[in-house]
C-alpha cells in the first residue's frame, strides 16, 4: 500500500514539474532581469550569470520551503511507531489470554455453560424471594411496623407477590428493611473476592493487610446479623404473621425449621448467584476477549496506514528536495527563463538605444555594441528611425554617415 501511494504521489510530482519551471511568475523576473541588464547597457554574461544565481537561490527556496514539515513528520512517524509496537504488544497479550480460556473452556465446558449459568441465577433469585416471605414478618414484629392494609384488608406478602408496586407504597418500612437485611447476607461475595485473591503476598502486605482485616471483621457483622434475624425466628410471637389471631403462641417443630430456613436461605442464594455469575462471566470474558482484539487489531491497521501515509509524505518530500537542488531542475528552469531573459534584454537594450539614439552613437562604436551581445542568442536591435531628438535635426549627409 506505501508503495502505490508513493507512486502516486510520484506521478503528481512527475506533472508538477513542468509546472514549477515554467511559473509565469519567475519567467516574469527573468524577463525583467534582462530588462534592467539591457538597458543598463550591460553584457549579456554578466545578465546570465545573475540569472543562473536567482535560479539557484529560488531552488534553494524551494527545497527548504518543502522540507519545512520533514521535522514533525519524523516526529509523527515516531509516534505512530510507538503506538504500533504497543497495539502489536496488546494483540499478543489478548490472544494469549483467549487461547488460554479456550483451552480451558475445552478441559471444563461447564464453567462455560451460558444454560448453567442462566439456571443458577434465576434459583438464586427465587431463594431470594423465599427468604423475603419469611424474613418481612420477624422484620415487621422486630420492628414494630404495620404489616397489613387496612383498606384492602391485604398482607404485606399478598400485595408483595401480586402488586409489587402497591407493596412498596402501602409498607415501605417493611419492604427496604428486608432487602437490607438480604444484601447483608450478600457481603459474604465481597469477602471471598478479598480472599480468594490469586497474589498472597498482595492480600497480606501493607495495604492489602488492613484491607483483608476490615472486610472479615464486616463480613462477620454480616453473618452474626443474619443468624440473629434468623435465631429470631424461635420466638412464636415474632414468627407469626402481625395480626394473625390463628398463629401459634407456643414454640414447636416449625419455629427450628424456620430458623434454619432463614440462615441457610441467604447464604445458599448468594452461592446459587455467584456459581451463576461465574459461568456466564467465562462465557462474557471469552466474547469480550474476541471483541477487543478485533477493536485492537483495526486500531493496529489504522496506525499502519497512517504510518504509510507519513512515510509517503516524507519520501516524497525528500524525494522533491532533491530534484529542487539537482542539475535536472536547474537546466529545466535555466533554458524555460533563457527566453524570457534574452528577450527582456533585448527589449531593455532597444529601449536604451532607440531614448538616446543620437548620443549613443556618437559615444559607442558597432563593436562595443556587439560586445554587447557576444552572446549572439538574439541579433543586436537597431534604433528606430524617425526619432525626434536634437542630433536627428542636422544635414542630409550627417544622418546618411550616421
Amino acid at each position: 500500500m506505501a508503495d502505490r501511494d508513493f507512486g502516486r504521489e510520484m506521478t503528481r510530482f512527475d506533472n508538477d514539474k513542468n509546472r514549477f519551471v515554467r511559473s509565469s511568475r519567475f519567467n516574469e523576473e527573468a524577463g525583467e532581469i534582462g530588462r534592467k541588464m539591457g538597458a543598463a547597457l550591460q553584457k549579456q554574461s554578466v545578465g546570465l550569470e545573475l540569472l543562473k544565481n536567482r535560479i539557484l537561490e529560488r531552488n534553494e527556496e524551494a527545497a527548504a520551503y518543502v522540507e519545512r514539515d520533514l521535522p514533525a513528520l519524523r516526529s509523527e512517524a515516531a509516534l505512530l511507531q510507538e503506538k504500533r509496537r504497543d497495539k502489536e504488544s496488546r494483540i499478543e497479550d489478548i490472544q494469549y489470554r483467549l487461547d488460554t480460556m479456550r483451552e480451558d473452556r475445552r478441559e471444563s465446558p461447564t464453567e462455560y455453560s451460558w444454560f448453567r449459568g442462566v439456571f443458577y441465577t434465576c434459583l438464586s433469585i427465587l431463594l431470594i424471594f423465599a427468604d423475603i416471605s419469611i424474613l418481612a414478618i420477624v422484620s415487621a414484629n422486630l420492628m414494630g411496623l404495620p404489616f397489613r392494609d387496612e383498606a384492602s384488608g391485604r398482607n404485606f406478602l399478598e400485595l408483595l407477590f401480586n402488586n409489587p408496586l402497591a407493596a412498596y407504597q402501602a409498607f415501605p418500612e417493611v419492604l427496604f428493611f428486608t432487602l437490607s437485611v438480604l444484601g447483608i447476607g450478600f457481603f459474604i461475595k465481597v469477602w471471598l473476592d478479598i480472599v480468594l485473591m490469586p497474589d498472597r503476598n498482595k492480600r497480606f502486605a501493607g495495604k492489602g493487610r488492613l484491607v483483608y482485616v476490615i472486610y472479615t471483621t464486616f463480613f462477620i457483622l454480616s453473618a452474626v446479623s443474619v443468624a440473629l434475624m434468623a435465631g429470631a425466628r424461635l420466638i412464636p410471637e415474632i414468627a407469626a404473621i402481625p395480626g394473625d389471631t390463628g398463629a401459634a403462641s407456643s414454640f414447636g417443630y416449625g419455629n427450628i425449621v424456620l430458623t434454619v430456613m432463614g440462615f441457610a436461605l441467604p447464604y445458599v442464594s448468594v452461592g446459587f448467584f455467584m456459581r451463576g455469575l461465574d459461568c456466564l462471566g467465562n462465557s462474557l470474558s471469552i466474547l469480550y476477549l474476541w471483541l477487543l482484539k478485533r477493536v485492537t487489531f483495526e486500531d493496529k491497521q489504522s496506525s499502519e496506514k497512517k504510518i504509510a501515509k507519513n512515510d509517503t509524505a516524507m519520501r516524497t518530500r525528500l524525494r522533491q528536495a532533491r530534484w529542487l537542488r539537482s542539475p535536472e531542475c536547474f537546466s529545466m528552469a535555466y533554458n524555460v527563463s533563457l527566453q524570457s531573459f534574452l528577450e527582456g534584454f533585448q527589449e531593455g537594450l532597444r529601449q536604451s538605444l532607440n531614448s538616446r539614439a543620437g548620443k549613443t552613437y556618437r559615444e559607442l562604436d558597432m563593436l562595443t555594441l556587439e560586445s554587447l551581445n557576444e552572446s549572439d542568442f538574439l541579433p543586436l536591435p537597431r534604433p528606430v528611425s524617425g526619432e525626434e531628438d536634437g542630433d536627428a535635426q542636422g544635414s542630409a549627409p550627417e544622418r546618411e554617415e550616421r
